[in-house]
């Protein structure tokens, strides 16, 4: 099993929690598995509700616009999203979520992406990345 696979597997196991183990902070443990740095750590802890995330969202521009910071921060180079390979990071519409269907964080699985949603936890399939980075 890949480092890849195994972080996905992983995560399916961990139920999600506004703050801890949410749709934008499982991207961004992927990039410090990978040894990248922090991309969440300007944020991560500034919530811990549906409520306050929203707030946190909205104060700040966007998940995008957080995302990108983020990725700034530790280095990240923003590509394409369709050069995206494995492992790589974006931010997108991967269906209907606890939001409606707001963008979520997700990681390249093979020709699909993985994102974490607060229902169903980690799904994997088809979705429209709005903005990606290199991992």
């Amino acid at each position: 099993m890949s480092e890849l696979e195994s972080y996905i597997r992983v995560g399916q196991r961990i139920r999600f929690a506004y703050g801890v183990h949410d749709c934008l902070l499982w991207p961004a443990g992927w990039v410090m598995v990978r040894g990248r740095g922090d991309p969440a750590a300007a944020f991560r802890g500034r919530y811990s509700t549906a409520a306050g995330a929203r707030r946190f969202v909205i104060r700040h521009g966007g998940l995008e616009c957080i995302a990108r910071k983020g990725a700034r921060s530790v280095g990240l180079e923003e590509i394409d999203p369709a050069d995206a390979l494995p492992g790589d990071v974006a931010v997108g519409h991967a269906g209907p979520n606890d939001w409606g269907d707001e963008p979520v964080g997700m990681i390249r699985a093979g020709r699909y992406w993985a994102a974490l949603d607060a229902r169903c936890g980690v799904v994997v399939g088809p979705a429209t990345p709005l903005a990606a980075w290199r991992v």
